[in-house]
């Protein structure tokens, strides 16, 4: 699995976990695979909800374009916006990649938190997809999106 960091895991559990993007338009696309790990376990899940917003929930954004700005000129008229946002997203865990084998059931642990988040390459989602059993996982309801939508997402990508 090629290395290509976007995120961070800020909260996981077994059956999903939380990644805060490096970059504040870096979020994968949704139904996008990505992993986690960085021993012989590598974690596979699927983009299931991004979102945009302040780094403090407390914090309201205000509109900033009502002179007619665009968003560059906002960023660049405001430079500390960058540092006071953030971009999550969610992903749903599909399986794990384990001694090379691929298992498309929910891992023994989640995800480490301040673990990065990769993108998989077009190689690691052919093996990833080989076989048909990682579909069931993506028709179990989620809060984040309705199934059959993040299914044709991910479908999309395999």
């Amino acid at each position: 699995m090629v290395e290509a960091r976007v995120g961070e895991v800020v909260e996981a559990s077994t059956a999903a976990f939380t990644a805060q993007a490096y970059d504040l338009s870096g979020a994968p696309p949704f139904g996008a695979l990505v992993w986690v790990g960085d021993g012989p376990r590598r974690i596979v899940g699927a983009v299931c909800h991004a979102e945009t917003g302040p780094l403090d929930a407390g914090r309201r954004l205000v509109a900033r374009g009502q002179d007619g700005a665009t968003r560059e000129e906002i960023f660049r008229q405001h430079p500390e916006l960058p540092h006071l946002l953030r971009t999550l997203f969610t992903v749903r865990v599909l399986g794990f990649v384990e001694d090379d084998v691929v298992q498309h059931c929910l891992p023994p642990q989640p995800a480490a938190l301040h673990e990065a988040v990769c993108t998989c390459d077009a190689a690691d989602v052919a093996r990833f997809t080989a076989g048909l059993a990682y579909l069931p996982a993506l028709l179990q309801p989620t809060p984040e999106a309705p199934a059959e939508e993040f299914a044709a997402a991910v479908l999309r990508q395999a």
